[in-house]
């Protein structure tokens, strides 16, 4: 149904003037995704499904991936963008809703001031990512013991939902077994100290864009030296030419990535496709 631009008009003003409550979560598209359930879980929202290597098969025992969408999108979009279910191994996929509503999706985030254009002094994005991952934490804890506690659990997401990996990653290691951050930015007030590495920290794979204007790749490239030299196991994907999108060749190495840490291995990971 299409509405009037007075009554979008209108609409916006009252939600602006009182609480709204946030839309139900989207059907899955009929045949997109026969296996996909929603899940609300500790006030989240999430749809869960497998990989198509897991259909037909025992759940019992799978690993997880939990995937982060962008901003303004919907899991749905966040499992198409990159194929998780093309994934070669038999995994059970949860992916979550933002926490808030904005405008066609969710994000996990909304900002009150325009972004800076050096995203190592943009304080804002620091305290709500460093919330946000804090109250994301939590909820893949929730996620693990509803799903019957898997051995590994994978975590990926797409620009804001990449911040959140590799702060996942970072800031709370053991929640994880691996993290993929996608098009991600991680400032350095955010870096720790070179005194608190973690005792066994997870493998980050970090697959960015080279002409990426909304997380530049210099920023994200400085993140990841300073990390190594803490002693994290930080590795960084360049694709040449892209910006703050997904190409084929991203999607591809990103799966095949997934499904060498789904399978709790550490070796580093292969780049199947040409950027």
């Amino acid at each position: 149904m299409n509405l009037s631009t007075a009554t979008l008009v209108l609409l916006t003003a009252l939600c602006t003037a009182t609480a709204c409550a946030a839309p139900p979560p989207p059907r899955v598209a009929p045949g997109t995704d026969p296996a996909a359930t929603w899940l609300e879980l500790d006030g989240a929202r999430m749809l869960v499904t497998t990989t198509r290597a897991a259909r037909g098969r025992s759940h019992r025992g799978l690993p997880l991936l939990i995937v982060l969408p962008w901003s303004r999108s919907t899991p749905a979009q966040a499992l198409a963008e990159v194929g998780y279910a093309d994934i070669e191994v038999p995994a059970r996929i949860v992916a979550i809703q933002g926490f808030e509503p904005d405008r066609d999706g969710f994000s996990w985030w909304r900002r009150t001031r325009p972004a800076p254009a050096d995203p190592d002094r943009d304080y804002e994005l620091v305290s709500l990512l460093s919330d946000r991952a804090e109250r994301l934490s939590s909820l893949v804890d929730a996620v693990q013991h509803h799903v019957g506690s898997p051995s590994v659990t994978v975590v990926t997401g797409i620009s804001q939902g990449g911040d959140l990996s590799i702060a996942l990653g970072i800031l709370h290691p053991t929640a994880i077994s691996a993290a993929l951050p996608i098009a991600s930015r991680f400032p350095e007030p955010m870096w720790p100290s070179l005194t608190t590495t973690a005792s066994a920290p997870p493998p980050i794979d970090a697959f960015q864009g080279a002409a990426d204007p909304v997380a530049p790749f210099a920023a994200l490239q400085r993140s990841v030296a300073a990390l190594r030299h803490r002693g994290y196991p930080v590795v960084l994907h360049r694709y040449d030419d892209l910006a703050h999108d997904v190409s084929p060749a991203l999607a591809a190495d990103v799966r095949a990535c997934a499904a060498l840490r789904l399978r709790g291995l550490r070796d580093p990971c292969p780049r199947r496709a040409s950027p």
